[in-house]
């Protein structure tokens, strides 16, 4: 049972440590990370929930969703083949609502930053919590508190997922996401789009009733943020 348990370890960690150049090629350019490997480790007894061996402790439903840089060219295409390896995971009883062993991800976290609507979809169809938020974690990725529409919100801003967030932050509202949840910092959605100088994103969630009015701890509605941005077009959006 160790060799098993060591081997879906392996094929569950895809972090930047330090490594051998051999290790690095296994696990950057020829990931054995494969729908069939993980439906055989399962058939063989491997818990869905396995935790990586490393400090964040990732869950197998969070490390589906990260891969090889080399890999990710298309991410259409890179996250439908994710979602394959998510619905086996979740046929064998994945807990969709597990989060990390730092407390600091969870999966419908990671599949919103990211923007894979394919995976969000399966994992909501199989009980994920819309509303479920971020406990005090080891890491800063994201603030205590963060849902994951903060996080889909917050990803407007990187090149590589912004295509694909509308469609993630319609899905979330869809399956009821609380427009005006608030992290640690008190910041809605609405705070974090207009920090990040996305006015497609304040649209959607303004069309979709968050509220304009509500203060941060530092006292300030999106619309000050938005202003001390400089960013005018959406500060006319939030302006009543």
């Amino acid at each position: 049972m160790n060799k098993i348990v060591s081997l879906v370890s392996f094929l569950f960690v895809f972090s930047l440590a330090a490594e051998s150049v051999i290790n690095y090629k296994i696990k950057y350019v020829e990931s054995p990370y494969t729908p069939e490997n993980v439906q055989e480790l399962l058939d063989l007894g491997v818990s869905p929930d396995e935790y990586e061996t490393d400090i964040i402790g990732d869950t197998p439903l969070i490390s589906s969703m990260y891969a090889p840089f080399k890999v990710r060219r298309d991410y259409s295409i890179f996250f439908e083949e994710r979602a394959k390896i998510v619905k086996i995971l979740l046929k064998y009883k994945a807990n969709p609502n597990l989060m990390n062993k730092c407390k600091s991800n969870f999966p419908l976290l990671a599949a919103s930053a990211l923007g894979a609507t394919s995976i969000l979809q399966l994992l909501l169809e199989n009980g994920a919590n819309v509303n479920l938020a971020l406990q005090k974690g080891c890491t800063e990725r994201f603030p205590s508190g963060s849902t994951a529409l903060h996080g889909a919100v917050r990803s407007a801003s990187i090149d590589d997922y912004a295509t694909f967030i509308p469609e993630t932050i319609e899905l979330l509202i869809k399956y009821k996401a609380k427009i005006d949840a608030i992290d640690i910092n008190k910041n809605t959605p609405l705070h974090i789009a207009a920090n990040v100088g996305k006015p497609n994103i304040v649209k959607i969630l303004i069309e979709n009733g968050a509220n304009k009015k509500m203060k941060n701890k530092e006292g300030k509605t999106a619309f000050d943020i938005a202003l001390s941005n400089g960013n005018l077009e959406i500060a006319k959006l939030l302006k009543d």
